[in-house]
């Protein structure tokens, strides 16, 4: 047991015996400090046995105040050292390039001058750019505005004329209205020539319409296109007359 702590520690001890050693070859004073370490599998000391640790107090404000100020001072260092180091840049090339500080800022004073002068120049041809940009819009603007009045114009004379079309059609047609005084005579006629609304219709889909029909226009519908179907398939437009008659 003694000899493993011995082999353990046999390190430690040939360093104490160095610093034991008072005086070495030439005859200075040599002091050598050991600092001993504990193990992880030693007991804990007898003086910290039941000490219970305080947190470490603080006050709230000093606390706020960093938390809310500690932003603004990074910011602020971070600031600082990137114009130091801007600075230390501008001289190392100044070194290099054999410029003075004061006429590297008059070269780019006037650098400045010109890009400031170029900028006002590309600004004033955008501006007249822009403004003819603007007159053409507002050019197609008016003249679109100016069809579409027309077009109205034309949409308002063409419903004007269509009724007026119209018009004139209900005063042809009220020639033919019964009126109170046409009402007797009116009656007489359709006694005497009386109308027959019923027809036939064959399997084939053809109708068959009476002579006294009163759909007339069915009827010359259906005449015309038989005729044209007799000469589609070859027949003569005398035989047609004929068949008529």
């Amino acid at each position: 047991m003694m000899y493993g702590i011995v082999r353990t520690y046999s390190p430690y001890l040939r360093a104490l015996q160095r610093s034991w050693e008072p005086i070495n070859a030439t005859g200075s004073l040599q002091i050598q400090q050991v600092r001993w370490r504990k193990r992880r599998t030693d007991p804990k000391a007898k003086s910290k046995i039941g000490r219970v640790r305080e947190p470490t107090p603080f006050d709230p404000w000093e606390r706020d105040f960093l938390v809310e100020k500690m932003p603004h001072y990074r910011s602020t260092m971070n600031a600082v050292r990137h114009l130091f180091n801007e600075e230390l840049e501008r001289k190392k090339d100044e070194t290099a390039e054999g410029l003075s500080s004061v006429e590297q800022e008059r070269e780019e004073e006037e650098e400045f001058r010109q890009l400031l002068k170029w900028n006002e120049q590309e600004n004033a041809k955008i501006n007249a750019r822009r403004k003819e940009k603007l007159a053409a819009k507002a050019k197609e603007i008016e003249e679109e505005n100016l069809q579409r009045l027309l077009r109205k114009e034309e949409q308002e004379a063409e419903e004007i004329e269509r009724m007026r079309q119209l018009v004139l059609q209900e005063q042809e047609a009220s020639k033919t209205f019964i009126t109170m005084e046409t009402m007797e005579a009116a009656i007489n006629e359709a006694l005497d020539n009386p109308k027959n609304y019923d027809f036939l219709i064959k399997k084939s889909g053809e109708p068959i319409l009476p002579e006294d029909t009163a759909w007339e226009s069915f009827k010359e519908r259906t005449m015309k296109a038989k005729d044209e179907e007799f000469v589609a398939d070859g027949g003569d437009e005398n035989q047609v007359k004929s068949a008529e008659n």
